[in-house]
């Protein structure tokens, strides 16, 4: 891959970045892929920094990840992200987390969709100019996203709310604690199972302070569906997919 269309960035498995087993956390994984895309972006200039002045702000719509294998403490790891496809209103990104040796240990890709700060609705991706967005087919993981159910019932129910720590620079819940929270939905409750895969639509913003449920219910052995619905703003926030492995 031409490397003006990749950003790269290392970072070593901190000790509060891991589960009693030693393994890195899911917050972790995406927090590492998060922070890669900051700096991929500043480099371009297309950064939430570079773009607030004109009232404009990046959110998630979609994000599928797979977690080959889980990192341990202080691994070494190389992240890499890219833009590998833009549209009028959203950009596709790619993302791969390898080891020192360039296995790759997760892989992710996400949809972006560029948003006004006050109305909250999506912005044409034409600021300052679309050849900010330059782009690389190449993909990490191939992933048709499609629609994700809406179950009429589920029969598992983890009840919280939404902590300061989980409030990022555009004042809603971030992308890294929902994945959290499905995880934490499930987490315990399947006898030795790991997290193989979560693919996440983002529905709605989860403030400060918001009375949240996460639900779940099996689809198939080791796959279940889950929602999270905001009863302060009496909606669905968001729905997953997920798959656990022995």
């Amino acid at each position: 891959m031409d490397s003006k269309y990749i950003g790269v960035s290392e970072f070593s498995v901190m000790i509060h970045e891991v589960g009693p087993d030693k393994k890195c956390r899911l917050k972790s994984l995406f927090n590492y892929m998060q922070a890669n895309v900051d700096e991929h972006s500043r480099k371009q200039g297309t950064s939430l920094g570079d773009i607030e002045s004109l009232n404009l702000s990046w959110v998630y719509a979609r994000f599928y990840a797979e977690i080959r294998r889980y990192p341990v403490l202080h691994q070494k790891l190389i992240c890499s992200t890219w833009r590998s496809k833009l549209e009028k209103y959203f950009a596709c990104r790619d993302f791969t987390i390898c080891d020192e040796k360039r296995n790759v240990l997760a892989a992710a890709t996400a949809t972006l969709a560029l948003i006004n700060r006050d109305t909250r609705k999506p912005s044409e991706i034409n600021v300052p100019s679309s050849r900010l967005f330059e782009t690389h087919s190449a993909r990490s993981v191939e992933h048709s996203f499609e629609k994700i159910p809406d179950l009429e019932n589920y029969g598992i129910t983890y009840r919280t709310s939404a902590r300061y720590e989980d409030i990022d620079i555009n004042n809603h819940m971030n992308n890294a604690s929902y994945a959290q929270l499905f995880y934490e939905n499930l987490a315990g409750r399947i006898d030795g199972g790991e997290l193989a895969s979560i693919d996440i639509a983002f529905r709605g913003e989860i403030s400060l302070h918001d009375d949240l449920s996460c639900l779940a219910e099996p689809a198939t052995v080791g796959v279940y569906n889950q929602k999270i619905i905001n009863h302060t703003r009496g909606n669905t926030s968001a729905l997953a997919l997920t798959k656990w492995r022995e």
